[in-house]
């Protein structure tokens, strides 16, 4: 049994809504929503109230099968975040051609909003699980593309700035 349906199990024994659970332990009704289909975990906090509203222990609450479905969902999260941080980063090389190309200064912009979106996207994801799951590559696929993105930005910006002062010819 998942977490989620031990919750809907646990509720709907004790005869309350969702609404009425939401407000003993201060979330919404769509967090219960999405708890109780699979499609989300409450966090510490939650789970502390859940299990003093419903008289049992965390450990009764969550089961090895709810750790490892989180931690696959996490992980799709974040190779998901992690291909968007490679797209931006390929974007932002692809502006910076062109602006080289083109001599046009104004995909000097595209550059720094490609690369501001890759910073993001790359701080967003989390590497932990590929690290606890003994999947060292994905880690290193990270570490090049974040050398590979300094790279590029260090270049972009001195070339950049250096076209855009009428530096070079």
């Amino acid at each position: 049994m998942t977490l989620g349906q031990k919750i809907k199990a646990l509720r709907t024994e004790r005869g309350m809504t969702q609404e009425q659970l939401a407000e003993a332990i201060y979330v919404t009704r769509a967090a219960i929503s999405k708890w109780e289909t699979g499609k989300g975990y409450p966090g510490i906090d939650s789970l502390k109230l859940l299990s003093e509203v419903f008289g049992v222990t965390i450990d009764e609450l969550i089961s090895d099968d709810d750790v490892q479905a989180k931690r696959q969902m996490d992980m799709r999260l974040s190779r998901i975040l992690y291909g968007a941080a490679v797209i931006f980063l390929l974007g932002a090389f692809v502006f910076a051609a062109l602006m080289y190309e083109l001599d046009q200064p104004l995909y000097y912009i595209g550059v720094a909003v490609c690369v501001l979106l890759y910073c993001a996207f790359a701080l967003a994801t989390k590497n932990e699980y590929a690290r606890i799951a003994g999947k060292a590559s994905f880690d290193v696929k990270r570490r090049i593309a974040r050398v590979f993105a300094i790279v590029l930005i260090v270049s972009v910006i001195v070339f950049g700035g250096l076209d855009i002062a009428g530096i070079l010819p």
